[in-house]
Parts: C-alpha cells; sequence; structure tokens
C-alpha cells in the first residue's frame, strides 16, 4: 500500500493545484505513529485514506490530469484495500500504515487459530504473524505461537545483523514476557531473504492437509 501510495504522490509532486495540495497534505494523517496505534482507530484512518483516494481521482479528472501510471496507481491502491477487507471476512487480519523514524510503511497482523476459520480467537490458543518493511533493518516478520502459559516466537529476517541482534537480547525478552506471566518461552530469530507471509501462506497454516492450487496451471491441448 504505502509503495503504490508513494509512487503516486511522487506523480503528483509537480502538480500545483490547491486541492491536491490539501489532499496530500491530508495522506500523511492517515499514517499512525507508533505510540498512537489505537486499534479503534485503525478502521477509521483506512476509512478515510478510500476517501481521499476518491477525491484525488475526482480532481485530477476535473482537471484533465489523469495518465495511465496515475490512474494504474490509483487502481493498485484500490485492489489493496479490497483484499484488505476480504481477508477480514475469513479471519482477523489488521493493516496498520505507520510511520517510524519519518519512514512511511505498512504493518500486517495475522491473527487465527490453526486449522481453523473462526473469527472469534482464544487468546490463549492462537497464532499470531506480524511483518513489516523498514527502510533501515528491511523486511522483519514474527510468527508467535500462544498456548496457555507457553509462549514461542519466531522473527524471520532478511537481514543477518538483526538476526543476530534480536538473538543478542533474546534473554531480555523472555524476562518481559516472564513477567507477564508466561512459563514456557522459546525465542528464535533467523536469517530468511526468500520466503515471506501473505494470504497464501496463511491459507496454508489454515488448511495443512488441503493442497493449494492456486500456483498450478493445467495446460490441456
Amino acid at each position: 500500500m504505502t509503495s503504490c501510495l508513494e509512487q503516486l504522490l511522487e506523480q503528483l509532486k509537480h502538480d500545483e493545484s490547491a486541492n491536491l495540495s490539501l489532499i496530500k497534505a491530508k495522506l500523511d494523517e492517515c499514517y499512525f505513529k507508533l505510540e498512537e496505534i489505537n486499534a479503534k482507530d485503525i478502521d477509521d484512518k483506512i476509512n478515510n485514506l478510500i476517501k481521499l483516494l476518491s477525491e484525488i481521482e475526482y480532481t485530477l479528472k476535473i482537471e484533465d490530469y489523469y495518465g495511465f501510471e496515475i490512474r494504474e496507481n490509483l487502481s493498485n491502491i484500490k485492489s489493496v484495500i479490497n483484499i484488505i477487507k476480504a481477508l477480514n471476512n475469513d479471519f482477523n487480519y489488521l493493516f496498520i500504515p505507520v510511520v517510524i523514524n519519518n519512514n512511511k510503511t505498512d504493518v500486517e497482523i495475522f491473527i487465527f487459530e490453526r486449522k481453523s476459520k473462526r473469527k472469534k480467537v482464544d487468546a490463549s490458543n492462537a497464532n499470531i504473524i506480524i511483518s513489516l518493511n523498514m527502510p533501515n533493518i528491511g523486511y522483519i516478520e514474527s510468527h508467535i505461537e500462544i498456548r496457555k502459559d507457553t509462549l514461542s516466537i519466531v522473527f524471520k529476517s532478511e537481514n543477518k545483523e538483526v538476526t543476530d541482534m534480536i538473538n543478542n537480547h533474546s534473554i531480555r525478552l523472555k524476562e518481559a514476557f516472564e513477567y507477564i506471566g508466561y512459563k514456557k518461552i522459546s525465542i528464535t530469530s533467523i536469517s530468511d531473504d526468500k520466503s515471506k507471509a501473505d494470504i497464501l501462506s496463511i491459507n496454508d497454516m489454515l488448511n495443512p492437509y488441503i493442497k493449494n492450487d492456486y500456483h498450478g496451471i493445467d495446460v490441456r491441448i
């Protein structure tokens, strides 16, 4: 989402329309600072973003500034928003646009019970995947498994320095989780620059015994 928005703003940077300038300023307000994230406000931010995109589209049309690349970017952003809505129909999925050290990025959170597509998840029997991409450390992903007082976390990073840093501070993390009541804690950090969490990998976790044919193409003559 953020990459599409950044491309769109780059394409519009030379446009001096007063309306567009106001809309572009409002887009920044759709991003959370980490200390301000509130679950109740996430839907409002996304709805504001959708409204602003519609305003951009309308303004570009009436000003006759509506090239192919801009149309394509607007279409890509709308597709991402539709995917977010569709994901929420199956299980708990949060998309959070954030600003970290003045850099914009997206945080994605999947919350589910393995082998279950129930929306309501038992907090003592849950799987959580959190992913984000940051300019300084790259892509990082955390797989969290909770079983009553047992907690397992696997961090995946494409940056080996980040992997080593997490491993070096794992004792502090364990102490923090022990303080809030977990008794059996496992924290691991691995380097992986190939696989990333997406809807297909989540589907495999929910249905581990069902072969997924999304990747195959059957060609018959």
